[in-house]
């Protein structure tokens, strides 16, 4: 039987960029995000408490960026956008109301990954490892000593994973619990 040689395989180029204002205003969404700038009507929470932190979340997104210069990552591909990730300073991220570790060791130096959400098309394709390669090389530029990330250890809710983040350096601290589900608070601390 004659050997059949494998078919060629198209190599996917991915870039990361920092989400920009422009980005903001396309109304980039995603899990966990609610929406960068806008949140359609029917995305609206009908908790007051909850759709005043989605409105809190939408004026800071863009503060961020005046500020920081940023507030995440975008992967793009020959396609289009791939992905994205969105990050914050761990004080910022508690007031926003994204699970932190306890404690205010490093506060001022620690980067908390809110969200990566890879378009389902191009799961399993590595863009989610380096979108936090990404954010690793982001935040040392920027003086980070630490980043913090919470996932699913078996995604069954729709968080991220945890394994992308485990290959790049970062240790499973605790398990977080939250009714039924149960994630992993994950921390990286990087290189001086």
């Amino acid at each position: 039987m004659k050997r059949r040689s494998p078919l060629p395989v198209k190599k996917m180029m991915v870039e990361t960029r920092p989400i920009c204002r422009a980005d903001l205003e396309q109304g980039m969404t995603g899990p966990g995000v609610y929406c960068l700038r806008t949140l359609p009507r029917s995305n609206w929470s009908d908790d007051p408490d909850v759709r005043d932190l989605q409105q809190l979340r939408q004026k800071l997104y863009l503060e961020l960026i005046g500020r920081f210069g940023t507030c995440g990552l975008v992967a793009v591909d020959d396609d289009g956008v791939a992905g994205f990730t969105t990050f914050f300073p761990k004080t910022i991220a508690r007031r926003l109301g994204f699970y932190t570790m306890l404690g205010d060791d490093e506060l001022e130096d620690t980067l908390v990954v809110a969200c990566i959400h890879v378009t389902p098309s191009k799961r399993g394709c590595g863009i989610g490892s380096i979108l936090i390669q990404g954010v690793k090389d982001w935040a040392a530029q920027r003086g980070y000593s630490v980043i913090e990330a919470i996932g699913e250890g078996q995604p069954q809710y729709g968080w991220h994973a945890s394994a992308p983040f485990l290959s790049l350096g970062f240790e499973v601290v605790r398990e977080q619990r939250h009714g039924s589900w149960c994630g992993q608070m994950m921390r990286c601390k990087l290189e001086a």
